[in-house]
């Protein structure tokens, strides 16, 4: 297959990390909100989490500190038949974070030809209205627009601190869903802070249910799963996600 050959989707890889390992999390969850963006405006787009197993020999998330462009060019061509990638680099500074993100096109020899980069550097409060900017560049570049002309938009809040630990609960998100273990003490604070700082922001009130389907699937019992509902609707109101119990045991289910 050649790089003309491949499907119009764009490959958000996992995210090149360096930096305490707290941070990771965080970098995946940017990895996804792309992602997730890019689909919702209309072009079609996957992401890789690399796994690892940790001294346990349990599955975590892989911090890897940069890829091979040959690595790159082979997820993108033959196991994600795509035409684009994006590949972030993230790392923990200590005043904030600095994220550099490459946009790539494959070309007909399967090589990778450099299309348009965004860096960020400062502190995190400020990451928010540069992804606005960095899901805007890649969406034009890839053909495609966006709707959202702010934080709040591409967020559903214009407070930073809500939108960051949103983020943070992607990355869980995705980690959960690809099997790898993760604290679910850590998980639960991350969205009751999220929640009380922005309990009407739909990003945020949409992504609870998928969390909560996928710690059912990784194993979470029913009093788990009720204590989780329970601290969440506290923060976001009584009637929240109604029907979230049935779902969640109907997801554990389907994984049995």
């Amino acid at each position: 297959m050649t790089g003309q050959a491949a499907g119009d989707k764009v490959l958000v890889v996992h995210p090149a990390f360096s930096g305490e390992r707290v941070g990771l999390d965080f970098a995946i969850g940017v990895q996804r909100l792309v992602a997730r963006r890019l689909k919702a405006c209309g072009r079609p787009a996957v992401f890789a989490l690399a796994r690892t197993r940790d001294d346990d020999g349990e599955l975590v998330a892989a911090a890897i500190e940069s890829w091979p462009e040959d690595a790159v060019t082979a997820m993108a061509v033959e196991q994600f038949e795509c035409r684009w990638v994006v590949v972030p680099e993230f790392a923990a500074v200590d005043d904030g974070c600095r994220l550099t993100t490459g946009l790539f096109e494959v070309d007909a020899r399967r090589r990778l030809r450099a299309l348009e980069a965004w860096s960020f550097e400062g502190a995190n409060v400020g990451l928010p209205e540069h992804l606005v900017a960095l899901v805007d560049g890649i969406a034009r570049r890839t053909e495609t627009n966006t709707p959202w002309a702010d934080a709040t938009g591409l967020f559903g809040t214009p407070d930073p601190i809500p939108a960051l630990y949103y983020l943070r609960a992607l990355g869980f998100c995705s980690q959960l869903e690809d099997g790898c273990r993760v604290d679910p003490r850590q998980v639960l604070a991350t969205l009751c802070v999220a929640l009380e700082a922005a309990p009407a922001m739909a990003p945020l009130v949409e992504l609870v249910p998928e969390i909560v389907h996928a710690f059912a699937r990784s194993g979470a019992n029913d009093i788990e799963l009720a204590q989780w509902i329970r601290e969440l609707r506290q923060r976001s109101g009584a009637d929240a996600w109604p029907d979230l119990m049935d779902q969640a045991r109907a997801a554990r289910a389907g994984v049995d």
